[in-house]
């Protein structure tokens, strides 16, 4: 079984001292990816949508307060002026716009909410590339490009700007990492250390996603039952580097 082969070389790597990989977190991600059973797509059946010309008449966005101000000051209002359209435009409607809709539904005020649905799936549904855990060292003319990219080896300057070490966990140590996966299984990575969630296959499955799936199907008691089981045992393997913890 694949998942079991995930695993098992997430035990074999542990015991393996290395100046070139993050070891420990690749390990941990490994781990994650082997509790996963579920993965899917986007629905590319959906292509892109352009509605007709909308207009908005000055009646549309005058507030009660102006009107009232107007009906004080006595200034007549013809029915010609309250119609008059005022703004008109098309809206556009992406492949991905339902998914953007589902996701950010309480995002009112924003026209696109499908723009943020990289962001939001970092870490929710789409862990980490595996390279992302090869240390890499760029020179000072790329670091100083491209704040993200920093020396990985140099203790004052293993900093990036946004205050991230590269190497470390999201949010801090790896103890810290994990309660707060459990704790607020929908908060999205951190950036700034180095991990990219490029997915070129686009294949989305997370062991939160797995838990709520899990506890749907009726295999688990609740929504956080997989996910408690599964950190609980991560957090029992000893890290190779004690100082990650």
């Amino acid at each position: 079984e694949v998942r079991g082969k995930i695993k098992k070389i997430s035990e074999l790597l542990r015991r393996i001292q290395s100046q070139k990989i993050y070891i420990d977190h690749l390990c941990d991600i490994l781990f994650l990816y082997s509790q996963i059973k579920t993965y899917f797509t986007a629905n590319y059946l959906y292509s892109k949508v352009v509605s007709e010309n909308l207009g908005v008449r000055k009646c549309d966005v005058t507030s009660d307060l102006k009107m009232k101000e107007q009906d004080k000051n006595k200034k007549k209002r013809t029915a010609e002026e309250e119609a008059r359209i005022v703004y008109s435009a098309r809206k556009e409607y992406d492949s991905s716009f339902i998914w953007g809709q589902l996701s950010g539904w309480y995002k009112q005020t924003v026209d696109k909410p499908n723009a943020s649905l990289a962001a939001e799936r970092r870490g929710t549904l789409s862990y980490p590339d595996l390279e992302s855990f090869v240390k890499r060292r760029v020179s000072p003319t790329k670091k100083r490009k491209n704040e993200d990219f920093v020396y990985d080896d140099d203790e004052e300057e293993g900093k990036s700007r946004r205050g991230t070490r590269i190497g470390e966990y999201p949010y801090g140590n790896r103890n810290l990492f994990f309660n707060k996966l459990l704790s607020n299984p929908s908060y999205q990575w951190t950036v700034g250390n180095n991990w990219n969630y490029k997915n070129k296959l686009k294949m989305y499955g997370s062991l939160q996603f797995e838990s709520i799936q899990q506890w749907s199907l009726g295999n688990s008691p609740s929504k956080k039952g997989m996910l408690k089981e599964v950190i609980s045992d991560i957090l029992k393997i000893e890290n190779s580097n004690p100082s990650n913890s």
